[in-house]
């Protein structure tokens, strides 16, 4: 099948879902040699993804992934990497907030992609243990409404944006966002406008929104960057015990959207001071130490 597919988009023709599936699903198997998998990617990269490609992936590698039994709404922060901008680890210390807040987070990350320590890296860094079971991610869920699993989703190309809030609807996603700074970052930006897809009864609604639409004051990219691992969780802690500034803010407007896809706030203003107070009572820096604690007792 994969030699089809390839043929296939090198023409400039679109894959079925279950074309796509059956692909993914020969390459996890171990039937397709380095070589096709790398012109398959190369392929549908010059082509470009369609959703029902995505679509189709997804499904498969969901299939073949471990489960986590969960009950209830929950809520995912993250962003594709790749960006290559370097900044903080916004998601993570955004998914952290909104899980004081009140929302069930199911952070999902990996180590670096290409922009910087990834979730995985600074996770682990503060002390949190991200080598859980499946049992383990769903203890640490019931008791602190935050695991770690290796949707505001941020994308570092326009180009699929529409895509992937296409791609999350089909399985069934109520709600999610997928938002693009248009200063090149995966999340939402303190720095530019942001572009928004809006996945919501099905439906795509896309915008874009400014910082100062959710009360906050513009940043220069500069003034949120990272850098190592340890510069990143130290960041990270000081965002969470309420040091103010451009990294906190971006934090704040990231979290905000984290409310307003989970049902706790009616705009991204509303989310911003919920979060904000969230961090200024001390919640937020509690919250990290919880999932720290408790995920060390876990296997």
């Amino acid at each position: 099948m994969i030699r089809e597919a390839i043929a296939a988009l090198v023409a400039g023709n679109n894959l079925t879902q279950e074309v796509a599936a059956q692909v993914m699903d020969e390459m996890m198997e171990g039937q397709a040699t380095s070589s096709q998998i790398a012109a398959f990617i190369t392929a549908l990269r010059m082509k470009g993804e369609t959703a029902d490609e995505i679509t189709g992936m997804a499904r498969t590698m969901r299939a073949r992934s471990l489960h986590v039994q969960t009950d209830g709404f929950l809520v995912d922060t993250c962003g594709t990497g790749g960006d290559g901008r370097g900044t903080i680890n916004v998601s993570t210390a955004a998914a952290i907030v909104a899980a004081a807040a009140g929302l069930r987070v199911a952070k999902h990350g990996n180590r670096s992609a290409s922009g910087g320590p990834g979730s995985a890296d600074v996770l682990e860094a503060v002390g949190v243990k991200i080598a859980l079971s499946p049992e383990g991610v769903q203890q640490c869920l019931a008791e602190t409404g935050f695991g770690f699993i290796a949707q505001v989703l941020g994308v570092s190309d326009p180009s699929v944006g529409e895509k992937m809030a296409e791609a999350l609807g089909r399985p069934g996603t109520p709600r999610a966002m997928v938002a693009y700074g248009m200063d090149g970052v995966d999340e939402l930006s303190i720095s530019a406008q942001t572009r928004v897809w809006d996945l919501q009864g099905g439906r795509v609604r896309t915008y874009q929104l400014a910082p100062e639409d959710a009360g906050l004051s513009r940043a220069n990219t500069d003034d949120i960057k990272g850098g190592t691992v340890e510069r990143n969780a130290e960041l990270l802690r000081g965002i969470l015990r309420g040091q103010p500034g451009p990294s906190l803010d971006v934090v704040l407007l990231n979290t905000a959207a984290a409310l307003v896809v989970g049902g706790k706030a009616r705009t991204l203003k509303e989310g911003v001071e919920m979060a904000r107070s969230t961090v200024q009572s001390g919640a937020a820096a509690a919250k990290l130490e919880q999932v720290v604690k408790v995920s060390q007792g876990l296997n």
